[in-house]
This record gives C-alpha cells, structure tokens and sequence, in this order.
C-alpha cells in the first residue's frame, strides 16, 4: 500500500486544480480586457489580434500608446502555465513581462529586448516555464514614445511558431495629421461663411429690388445659418478632438466647486494628489511635478506632498471618500486626453528632446520634463498656454544640457516594479 501512495499523489497532482487551465496553443490573452493599466491608452488594441505593418510608427491608432512608467496587468480566466510569448512593440525599448499568481508578488518571465530597428516590432519568446494568474507587461527603458501592438501569451507554442497576425496600416494622429485637420475645419468653416454671406446679400438686393424672394429662401436661409453656424462651433462635431465634454475644465468646475469649503483655492491639487496616492499610485505620484498653488511654484510632489494636514484637517471621513471617488472618475476620464497631449509634446520637440523627461529636475521649466511631466502627472491636470510656453523656452534652452545627463541618470531612474 505504501508503495501505491506515491504513485496516487502524483495521479491527483495530474488530475486536480492545481494544475489550472488545459495547455493548449490558444493564445491565453485574446480579446481580454486589461484587470489594472497606468499610463496606458487604448489598451483594448494590444489584445485585439490586429497588429501593426512591421516598421510601422508607434503612435498609430494600431497601437496602445505607454508613459515611461506605464504598465498593462491581465488576470487569466485559470491558473495556467506560460511557455511562450510574443509581442509586437515599439523597436527601440525594452519592456518586461511578469507573472504572479495572487496580483501582488511578480516574477519576472521574460526580458523584452529592443529589436534594434525603429517603430513597430515583433519579438519572440519560447521554452518559457512560469505558472501565473495574472500577467503584466511594462515599460523597463525607453525614450518616453513607448507602444504595443500585439500581446499573445500560450501555454505550449503554436505551430509554427512564430505566430502570424492580421495586420493593418495604421493612422497616424500625429501633430501634422491634427495641423491638417485643423486647417480642413478652418477652410470648411471659411466656406460656409462665405456661402452665408451671399445669400444673406441675395435675400437683401432682391428686397432692395422689389423682388419677394421664396418664403421658404426668406425664412429657411437665416435658420440654416443659425444651424450650421452651431454645428460649425463644435467643429463639426469634433469638438477638441477628444469628445464633447472637456475634461481639464471639468476637473477645475466641478472639483472646484464642489469641494471649495474644504479645497478653498491653494489645495485642489496638493489634496487631488493626496487622494491618488490614497487610492494606491504612490510610485507615480512621487514622481510628478505638482504646482504648489499657494506659492504658484512648481515643486516635485514630495515637497508639497509632505505637509498633509491642510487636506487631512479639512475633509471628514465621509466626504473625504466622496472626493477620492470623484478624482478617480476625473483620473479614469483623462487617460485618453492624456494620450493625444502626451504625443503633442513629443512630436513637438522630437524624440530626441522627449528623451531628456528622464532629466531629474526641480522644476517643470527646466527641461522637456516640464511639458511631458505636465501631460504625464495622472490624469487630472492639463498644460496651459503660459505654462506651455514657458516648458518649450526653457526645453530649447536646456536641451542640450538634459541629452548629456540622460546618459549619467538612466542607470539610476526609479522605476517602481509594482503596477497596484
């Protein structure tokens, strides 16, 4: 009998739960839905099954666009096993896949080397041996234009191997492409102006003449005007290219008001920021640039961060929970303006200039890390004109200065491995 037991063990090892889900070649992230993401836009994309042309540009709407610190977590419907992976990414950075089986220890699985070649790549992994529930890739080194394409994770390799993908040619939002739009709505609003105003002229000159126009061209000529002048005003309904609602005035309204016996005006952000860090981004939070509205000075958030009585005295227990939920709708809102203010920054100074973000400075101002901390700091807040200007003046000035240091910084930038 004592001879079967082991026998018997290694049969329910086999047979029972622990070993999760069947391994098969099905790709164990197809179509899901990211459990947790920061600083990650458009995410359904990496999942969809539709990757980019090979060398296509990262910022297609193809890819899902990442910060320096972004990071993309799926929790698999079982426990399964991990014995391959591939995945379509930005050429020139590094990402780093992990696993975990309770979404709180991680273990690394693989490594993502760049490909040595620029914009959309594929890289390939197998012979991988990790029993995970959730997994999370990340952003490990990169020059702040970071994106995926495609995430595929197999519990066996499929055959062949590599895996082919549908792809397409991406659309790429770029500044020209938004320059272009801009200029096609500005002509179409010309047109229309132009068009009202002759026949406002002709409903004129014929009353001058005597001539009674059509009733319907009297009265259905100045309701159309009214009409098309409205739909012309949200730009066609396009409005800021985002949406209808415009979430950075929304933040300031309805935070702002709604919270102004506790917030007054000097702590909206210091207390937004405080409310984040409650809601378990302290790693992101401590690396923002926060402006202190009492001094009207850019600090770095551990400064202002350090004195939290102002938001802790003023709120009770109870509103102090409602303000969290709403800076969290507020957060969830932003995510997708974020994306497009992100890539605004970084196509304006080039990759090059977006590479000096990882510059540790005081201050916004004092290098590129001033615009991109701006459009990176959570969602929540959003790059004035005055302040824009100022990052682009100094981003010239200091460019240089910030491309010697990257080289010196790089090795010791802090890059929290936790996305919860």
């Amino acid at each position: 009998m004592s001879r079967l037991l082991p026998l018997l063990a290694a049969a329910l090892w086999v047979a029972g739960p622990a070993r999760g889900a069947e391994c098969t070649a099905a790709d164990l992230l197809a179509g899901a839905t990211p459990s947790f993401s920061y600083d990650a836009w458009d995410t359904v994309r990496i999942t969809d099954g539709i990757a980019a042309i090979d060398g296509d540009a990262w910022m297609s709407d193809v890819a899902a666009p990442l910060s320096p610190v972004g990071a993309v977590v799926y929790r698999l419907d079982a426990t399964s096993r991990i014995g391959a992976i591939a995945i379509q990414a930005d050429g020139d950075d590094e990402y780093v896949v992990a696993g975990s089986l309770d979404g709180r220890e991680w273990r690394t699985i693989w490594k993502v080397s760049p490909a040595g070649a620029p914009g959309m790549r594929f890289r390939y992994e197998q012979g991988l041996d990790a029993e995970v529930r959730y997994l999370r890739v990340r952003v490990a080194h990169g020059d702040a234009a970071s994106s995926i394409g495609e995430l595929a994770a197999y519990c066996r390799p499929p055959e062949p191997w590599p895996p082919a993908f549908p792809a397409r040619r991406g659309i790429v939002r770029d500044a020209a492409w938004q320059q272009e739009r801009d200029a096609r709505i500005a002509l179409a609003k010309l047109l229309l102006a132009a068009a009202g105003g002759a026949a406002l002229f002709w409903l004129a000159r014929s009353r001058e003449r005597g001539t009674d126009p059509l009733r319907w061209a009297s009265r259905g000529i100045p309701v159309a005007m009214i009409a098309v002048g409205a739909f012309a005003w949200t730009s066609f309904g396009t409005f800021h290219g985002s949406g209808a609602i415009h979430n950075p005035e929304m933040f300031h309204y309805v935070l702002g008001s709604k919270y102004f016996a506790e917030l007054r005006y000097t702590e909206l952000y210091r207390c937004t920021e405080l409310a984040e860090q409650d809601s378990g981004r302290k790693p992101f939070v401590e690396r923002r640039v926060i402006r202190d509205l009492a001094t009207n000075r850019l600090e770095p958030a551990s400064t202002v961060l350090a004195d939290e009585a102002p938001c802790r005295t003023a709120f009770t227990p109870e509103r102090w929970k409602e303000f969290q939920r709403d800076v969290e709708f507020q957060h969830r809102a932003r995510l997708a303006d974020l994306g497009s203010t992100r890539q605004r920054c970084i196509d304006r100074f080039g990759k090059a200039a977006a590479r000096a973000t990882h510059e540790e400075v005081r201050f916004a101002g004092e290098s590129a890390r001033g615009l991109f901390e701006f459009a990176e700091r959570g969602g929540v807040h959003q790059v004035d004109r005055r302040e824009q200007g100022h990052a682009e003046t100094q981003c010239h000035q200091r460019h240089q200065r910030a491309q010697r240091l990257i080289s010196q910084l790089r090795p010791h930038e802090h890059r929290p491995d936790a996305a919860h």
